[in-house]
């Protein structure tokens, strides 16, 4: 038969679909001729989520599952990075340049924390939400949402300080505050040579929890100002030292100051009992000192040679301050000013007596021929004989009412004070009492008063009228 014929012939054989998930076959489905792809269960990738499957990997076009297969195809897994969120709490604190992010990837693990900065505080660190000191973001382990927490250490910026240890500085700054705790821990030592070396150093702050220092901590360092324990002065540079405020101890131990020239300040806390033989020898610029009355024990020679002008101190310590350039005394501590206890101090201006004080001694302040101020406290019930007497700079004087005696010639020779008036506790006025008070133009005498002695008022030649109650019988 001559006829043309056309064959027509249908295809059954098996195509494949393969499934590429980051560069690596994920699956493969075997489909018939024309069949349709079914989507396969999504692929995971750590700090991705699946965004579906694409016909090429530049993921232009999605692969559509209603197609039909007639060809082997290649379909790709598409992901899309996960940010996750990040918090910084500064509790005080500042991000000196731009704020870092506030969300953070994958591709972030293992990245060191930002630094931030606060005046006057040392940075410790983040804290995560369970209280751990973190200095980095976490491994690809530990994907997820995150807070930090700034802690802050009262104390300057470069310290270097592990397990309570301040081992280095590496600031710039002149004066430096170690602070008490870092990290939880107390701060108890610093290390040998931590500050070796800083020749901008001129201002330090040593924590009273610091008990171990390291020989040559601070060699070489130019300090003008300490603020430290008791247990740190021998380890500080005493060459340029010129202001010392000690914050705990019992002891200033011997010749602990001794030969600062330049010092001119030094604070002793109430902690302190004893200060040790010749402390502040040749302190020659010490002209202010406070000797807390606490202290019960002063060494031989613990203030030779300072020039001191003005002093607070128990009257125990009197004895070790030289009388020659002494204006200013502040009495703190002591039950009495003893006899002659003060006679001769020719540059003496001002006295404050303090009120543990309950007596003042016979010429107590004999000859003080400048002192120009005395308060008396309400604790004082006696002045003795010659008390003031010579106190020819002395311009006023109040007399408490808690004094029940005024002594011989207790302040005779006050050539200067114009008026006193005797508390009313007062029952007698003893001989010569005001004598050669030339100054003398008003004077009250109370009630109170039985016997004026002799010669009380001799010489008092500016005082022209007084009044002398009923109950005066001698």
């Amino acid at each position: 038969v001559n006829e043309t014929l056309e064959v027509t012939t249908r295809r059954h054989y098996p195509v494949y679909v393969t499934y590429i998930s980051d560069g690596r076959q994920f699956t493969r489905q075997t489909l018939k001729y024309e069949e349709k792809a079914s989507a396969p269960s999504a692929p995971t990738k750590t700090g991705y989520a699946f965004a579906g499957w694409y016909k090429d990997n530049k993921f232009t076009s999605k692969f559509d599952f209603n197609s039909r297969i007639l060809y082997d195809t290649t379909v790709y897994a598409k992901f899309d990075i996960i940010k996750y969120s990040v918090n910084y709490t500064l509790n005080g604190g500042s991000f000196t340049g731009a704020n870092p992010a506030n969300t953070w990837t994958i591709n972030d693990c293992g990245k060191a924390l930002p630094t931030p900065k606060r005046d006057g505080y040392l940075f410790e660190g983040w804290k995560d939400s369970s209280g751990n000191y973190v200095e980095k973001l976490p491994d690809s382990g530990n994907l997820k949402n995150l807070s930090f927490s700034a802690g802050w250490a009262q104390g300057t910026e470069g310290l270097v300080i592990g397990n309570g240890t301040v081992t280095s500085y590496n600031g710039t700054s002149t004066s430096v505050i170690i602070p008490k705790t870092f990290r939880g821990k107390s701060v108890t030592a610093i290390s040998n040579y931590a500050f070796s070396g800083c020749s901008n150093l001129t201002s330090i702050t040593i924590p009273s929890s610091v008990t171990s220092i390291g020989s040559y901590a601070f060699s070489n360092c130019p300090i003008e100002t300490a603020t430290i324990p008791t247990s740190a002065i021998s380890y500080i540079p005493k060459s340029k030292l010129k202001t010392v405020v000690l914050t705990n101890g019992s002891a200033i131990p011997s010749n602990a100051f001794s030969g600062c020239s330049n010092l001119t300040s030094i604070t002793i806390p109430d902690s302190v009992t004893s200060i040790g033989v010749g402390s502040f020898n040749a302190c020659s610029n010490l002209r202010s000192i406070t000797i807390p009355s606490s202290v019960t024990s002063i060494g031989d020679g613990a203030f030779e040679g300072c020039a001191i002008e003005s002093v607070t101190m128990p009257t125990s310590a009197i004895s070790y301050i030289s009388k020659t350039k002494l204006k200013t005394l502040v009495i703190n501590g002591g039950d009495s000013v003893a006899d002659n206890m003060f006679e001769g101090y020719n540059s003496l201006t001002s006295v404050s007596i303090g009120n543990s004080v309950t007596s003042i001694g016979r010429a107590a302040f004999y000859n003080c021929s400048s002192l120009t101020s005395v308060t008396i406290p309400d604790s004082v019930t006696s002045i003795g004989r010659e008390a003031f007497s010579g106190c020819s700079s002395l311009t006023s004087i109040t007399i408490p009412n808690s004094v029940t005696s005024i002594g011989y010639s207790a302040f005779s020779g006050c050539s200067s004070l114009t008026s006193i008036t005797i508390p009313d506790n007062v029952t007698s006025i003893g001989d010569y009492a005001f004598y050669y008070c030339s100054g003398l133009t008003s004077v009250t005498i109370p009630n109170s008063v039985t016997s004026i002695g002799y010669r009380a008022f001799l010489n008092c030649s500016s005082l022209t009228s007084i009044t002398i109650p009923n109950r005066v019988t001698s």
